[in-house]
């Protein structure tokens, strides 16, 4: 009990008392990566419009699920040769930062510009700046992951957050724009100026007129998530 209570005080460095989350399956209606496109920035703006919603993003990885892909990377200089670092990898919307109140310590938040046919760019976490670059700002700096020809440039460092569990240390993480790439599933994530469960089925009514067909699950509240994420291990 005494180990439990430790973990439920532990700063997880993102919003949890005004959180509602959504995970979406678009994978389970074969939408097209210009569907997937649409579809978040639709959802984003009517969701965001709904009294007592401050804001609205979408993420790959769901919080506090111990679930996330993991990506090969290196930085830009090292030998080709060299064995890749594995990263987390989370492909957030814009907004994404400001909706959960993740700090950003360096640079710039994703933005609709950030699109296709842009400049590929990521946001890194503290600690994977600190492996990589050390005290050196990672601003302008490059990575590129396995399998990729380009290189993505460093916009911004976010501070570290316990993002798949509670009961470990931060990840090396890097983000990036669901605005260049879009993931199959995504979480949408809505802060709220109070108890996110009054607005369910507000945010429910609003996906359902975008995709009637789309598949809801039930909503839970970031408080929940961190009970079942607290159950589950």
């Amino acid at each position: 009990l005494e180990s439990l209570r430790r973990v439920q005080q532990t700063d997880p460095g993102f919003e949890v008392s005004r959180l509602a989350l959504l995970r979406l399956n678009f994978g389970a209606e074969n939408y097209r990566k210009d569907q997937i496109f649409t579809f978040m920035r639709q959802a984003q703006e009517r969701v965001q419009s709904i009294p007592a919603v401050r804001a609205a993003a979408f993420s790959s990885v769901h919080p506090l699920s111990g679930s996330a892909f993991l990506r090969g990377m290196s930085k830009e200089g090292e030998d080709p040769a060299a064995r890749p670092a594995m990263v987390m990898m989370d492909a957030v919307s814009p907004r994404f930062f400001e909706t959960t109140a993740v700090r950003l310590l360096e640079g710039r938040e994703f933005a609709d510009t950030d699109r296709e046919g842009a400049p590929q760019v990521v946001i890194v976490n503290a600690s994977l700046a600190r492996n990589l670059w050390g005290a050196e700002s990672p601003i302008g700096k490059r990575i590129r992951f396995g399998g990729d020809k380009e290189f993505r440039q460093v916009i911004g460092v976010a501070a570290d957050t316990r993002l798949l569990n509670l009961n470990e240390s931060p990840r090396p993480i890097v983000y990036i724009p669901l605005t260049q790439e879009p993931a199959p599933a995504a979480t949408l994530l809505v802060q709220t100026t109070g108890d996110p469960s009054t607005v369910f089925g507000a945010i429910r009514t609003e996906i359902q007129r975008l995709d009637s067909n789309l598949p809801l699950p039930p909503l839970f509240t970031m408080p929940e998530q961190v009970i079942r994420s607290l159950w589950s291990q």
